[in-house]
């Protein structure tokens, strides 16, 4: 369930385009062929940053990862947003979605531990 919620919440970019539109507005956002579009690429593309790291790393336990090997865990988000960013063709909105897919309502995600508050551009 904390997987689901924290990437729903990573998709601040696209929700932010639809906090100032009322209900009915706000419904056809949400159900148009390009948010969907976007939403599916996000799903896609969220993880694609652990292609860059050691299998080995990315399978043990994290209650036995060090310190660098957490920081190493952590870093998938950034090399996904720059994988996402050398690749044409793709809504740029998804970068930022890639990157923020581990925040948190709480500010206890990563990378940038954001609050509820700050997860608009």
């Amino acid at each position: 369930m904390k997987k689901v919620l924290d990437f729903s919440l990573s998709l601040s970019s696209v929700i932010a385009k639809s906090d100032a539109l009322t209900d009915e507005k706000r419904l056809n956002f949400w159900t148009a062929p390009s948010t969907l579009y976007k939403v599916s690429l996000a799903g896609l593309f969220h993880d694609i940053g652990y292609k860059e790291l050691d299998r080995e790393l990315i399978t043990k336990k994290r209650a036995l990862l060090t310190s660098d090997e957490i920081h190493l865990i952590e870093s998938h988000v950034t090399r996904g947003r720059d994988i996402r960013l050398s690749l044409a063709g793709i809504p740029e909105d998804i970068a930022l979605i890639v990157y923020q897919h581990h925040e948190d309502c709480l500010g206890q995600g990563y990378p940038k531990r954001l609050l509820l508050l700050q997860y608009k551009n």
